[in-house]
């Protein structure tokens, strides 16, 4: 008699173990799912903002390469003429930090002026006389760091040089920044080069990470979200389970004691 409750109490017992099991693993894969697709909102939400942030500032500087004076000053060709128009438009466009026209046979580096026009600049400059090219960031870290936008200037149909425009990119900070969550982490990049960073990478967990291009440029935006052990879940999952343990073992301890009472007396 003493094994058969052994053996019934050990069935329990695994039972119980099997079904606490089953739920947490249930319970656990669909806080997991829900944080994955709370995590991907956010990054669609960053990269949809940073994307129409780009939009907005390549259609400003097309409709400013469309302007009269613009257009007269390039067809004059005069550098001075040329540095007072971009001068002037730096006034009227956000986060510019220098606006430069240049006629199509650009190649003279700008050393003088911050922040300073490069060989990646000049080569951004070249590549957009055959089709716009994508914003980037150009230039060495510090004051030399910029994002450069470019466009063509055309002129009844010819193309007659390109406006380049050096800005501020501090926008992308705060995208982030705004995004970040309690132990996740988010960076922008610019293929090796991080553009803006908030949280702490965990380089253990880059399974549970997501990668979103952001639309007509060349960034992208990397997003690991928090898989974070909550202990007070762990501890009510072993209160929830070692509960009925304890529960079942006093039933079966009281109901073998009765029982053997029972047939003692007979």
């Amino acid at each position: 008699m003493k094994q058969v409750f052994s053996l019934l109490t050990a069935f329990t017992i695994t039972m119980i173990l099997l079904v606490g099991g089953g739920v947490y693993w249930w319970s656990n894969a669909r806080i997991d799912q829900a944080k994955e697709l709370a995590s991907t909102a956010i990054v669609n939400t960053v990269a949809l903002t940073l994307s129409e942030q780009i939009a907005l500032l390549s259609r400003t500087l097309e409709k400013i390469a469309e302007d009269s004076e613009v257009l007269t000053a390039m067809s004059t060709g005069d550098p001075a003429s040329l540095s007072l128009v971009a001068t002037k438009l730096e006034k009227f466009f956000p986060d510019a930090l220098k606006i430069r026209l240049l006629l199509p046979d650009v190649i003279q580096l700008d050393e003088k002026n911050s922040p300073r026009m490069g060989f990646a600049d000049i080569d951004m400059v070249h590549e957009t006389l055959t089709n716009n090219q994508s914003p980037g960031i150009q230039g060495y870290e510090g004051a030399d760091r910029h994002l450069a936008i470019t466009r063509r200037i055309m002129n009844n149909g010819q193309l007659v040089g390109v406006i380049l425009a050096s800005l501020n990119y501090d926008f992308f900070k705060r995208s982030i920044e705004v995004a970040a969550v309690k132990d996740g982490y988010i960076e922008l990049r610019q293929e090796k080069m991080i553009l803006g960073a908030s949280g702490k990478r965990d380089d253990s967990r880059l399974n549970e990470s997501l990668h979103k291009k952001v639309e007509n440029t060349n960034w992208e935006i990397f997003y690991q979200y928090p898989i974070a052990t909550d202990l007070a879940q762990i501890t009510y999952l072993i209160i929830i389970i070692t509960a009925p343990i304890l529960l079942s073992l006093l039933a079966f301890f009281i109901g073998y004691s009765r029982i053997a009472d029972l047939t003692a007396r007979k």
